[in-house]
């Protein structure tokens, strides 16, 4: 599961933002943010933050340089800040409004970006099935 966090001041696209999120069980939201401020007590609570370009105080791209070993989607009416979002390391930039289509895609990239490898191995041995750990497999071979 991918926790998640919302950091935008404007309420009716902070309501759509989440209610898009909870369209995906893979996705967990743990905090929505109407200020840097409130977002930045909390950063440790979360993989993943939509930010807004544009907040109060201070923006969300400075606030996205500050952030380390977190995902960044920009959520921003401004198409202008792409290419600066993208050189900050944002998985993805989304233009308001946003439609489910261009969320669903926004999502597909974060669930690839945080799907955890397969560490174990099924195996079938008889009726039962082994789960072996990938670094103790030296040689694979299949009979038919």
């Amino acid at each position: 599961m991918i926790r998640v966090a919302v950091l935008e001041d404007e309420q009716l696209a902070r309501e759509d933002i989440v209610r898009m999120i909870s369209r995906y069980p893979e996705l967990k939201l743990t905090g929505v943010f109407r200020t840097a401020k409130e977002f930045s007590k909390h950063i440790k609570e979360f993989d993943v933050a939509f930010i807004d370009i544009r907040l109060p105080f201070e923006s969300g791209l400075n606030v996205a340089k500050k952030l380390r070993g977190i995902g960044i989607v920009f959520v921003t009416a401004y198409e202008q800040y792409a290419a600066r979002a993208f050189e900050i390391g944002a998985i993805d930039y989304l233009v308001k409004p946003v439609s489910e289509e261009r969320f669903d895609i926004c999502v597909e990239r974060l669930i690839q970006a945080y799907s955890k490898p397969l560490i174990k191995l099924p195996v079938k041995e008889g009726e039962n099935i082994l789960m072996l750990s990938f670094d103790k497999v030296f040689y694979i071979e299949a009979f038919w």
